[in-house]
């Protein structure tokens, strides 16, 4: 998004947001293949696949062999397991296991550090060649690299809004310290101690439940509280403002009645079930750690305070703005109110030619340019004065024949 907000102003914004919903959909897909045909490979090869675990050396094995003593211990298929898919990696809660609540079930990129690898171990470079598990992880790191790059995109951007006139000069020092500073960060992360802080941090924010909660208070303040001329109807006008008529046709009901009414339902019942079935209740228990609860008193407060604070952080700006806009401004207590939810947006840009300009929108939409007045119309002499004209024109030629 904030790439595609410098794309010029007659670009495809529908194909480019077509692009990106393909393509991610098929890499899922094509990942969910793999990881399918991975786990397939093994069990062909007379070994048993299981979900393993980062806490200890004992909980790493992920592959068994079938009818073994320690496959036996697993009464509860993988299939059926608890899953709770995470940002980083997916957790696992196995049931029927002595000591597991000691164990998270957690491991970063199961398909890459777990899956993939064993089966071409299992199968060997003789029967298939190692380009592919080349290009399987140079894919993956390209996959990582385009991501950071989108990213830091995004952070460098946001340091520069602060002060664009004055910043922008600095872009490059800028995003060098940015990325020397998330690169010491980053060290810790290969320590011992850092596949605990991935985890914390993907349990607590990962889980994206509250995430859930902001799209829909943004829905609800931008297409219900904003409205007009932020409508889903004017969203769906300006991204298929130069499709096709059929695209048109079928295409901008569907996305208008998707944003204002399905959506919405569907951002509330995914985070109720996201809450409810991957036991995040247990971080706002605070009275002490049982045998069913895996992190500390002091980590619970923490994750409490990671997803609750964005939450708060809503409701206080709005009280804020609310006495801010109603104490102070026009005398007419409903012009206030105008001010408030749908205030004027003054969008600057930069001077291209020495001389700064700034343009006011009126109703908050984008840059408007004054247009020319058209020229005065002339209207054409009436039949009165027509006439008239013609009379006395014969009148004088009259006149000057009589002198003569």
């Amino acid at each position: 998004m904030q790439i595609t907000s410098h794309n010029r102003p007659k670009h495809l914004l529908h194909r480019d947001a077509s692009l990106v919903i393909i393509l991610t959909i098929a890499v899922l897909v094509l990942a969910a293949f793999l990881a399918n045909t991975c786990v397939h490979l093994l069990e062909a090869h007379g070994y048993m696949y299981l979900p393993s675990s980062f806490e200890r050396m004992s909980s790493y094995t992920f592959l068994f062999k079938q009818n073994s003593a320690q496959a036996r211990k697993h009464l509860t298929p993988v299939r059926w397991m608890q899953h709770s898919s995470l940002f980083m990696g997916e957790r696992t809660m196995k049931n029927n296991v002595p000591g597991m609540p000691q164990e998270s079930g957690y491991q970063a990129m199961r398909l890459a550090t777990e899956l993939f690898p064993a089966t071409f171990a299992m199968i060997g470079a003789k029967n298939i060649s190692p380009f592919w598990s080349v290009l399987f992880y140079f894919v993956l790191i390209m996959f990582g690299i385009g991501q950071q790059i989108a990213i830091w995109h995004c952070v460098v951007s946001g340091i520069i809004s602060l002060h664009p006139f004055k910043l922008r000069k600095w872009r490059t020092t800028i995003t060098f310290l940015t990325c020397a500073a998330a690169f010491s960060i980053g060290l810790f992360m290969a320590t011992e101690l850092g596949i605990f802080i991935v985890y914390l941090m993907d349990y607590c924010v990962g889980c994206g439940w509250w995430i859930m909660i902001l799209y829909l208070l943004e829905i609800g303040a931008l297409f219900m509280v904003r409205g007009r001329p932020y409508s889903g109807e004017t969203v769906v006008a300006t991204l298929f403002s130069q499709a096709n008529h059929h695209l048109q046709v079928w295409m901008a009901p569907m996305l208008s009645f998707d944003w204002n009414i399905v959506v919405p339902v569907a951002l509330i019942l995914l985070s109720t079930s996201v809450f409810k079935n991957g036991g995040y209740r247990w971080l706002y228990n605070w009275k002490g750690v049982s045998q069913s609860t895996y992190w500390s008193t002091s980590s619970r407060e923490f994750g409490c305070l990671l997803q609750i604070v964005p939450l708060l952080i809503v409701p206080f700006a709005g009280i804020v703005q609310t006495c801010r806009y109603l104490a102070t401004g026009p005398p007419d207590l409903f012009d206030r109110i105008q001010m408030l939810y749908r205030p004027v947006i003054e969008t600057r840009r930069p001077p291209e030619t020495g001389e700064a300009t700034s343009e006011a929108v009126v109703n908050g939409s984008a840059a408007v340019q004054i247009e020319d007045p058209p020229p005065k119309y002339t209207p054409p002499p009436s039949y009165s004065t027509a006439t008239g004209a013609r009379s006395l024109r014969f009148t004088e030629l009259v006149t000057v024949y009589e002198n003569d």
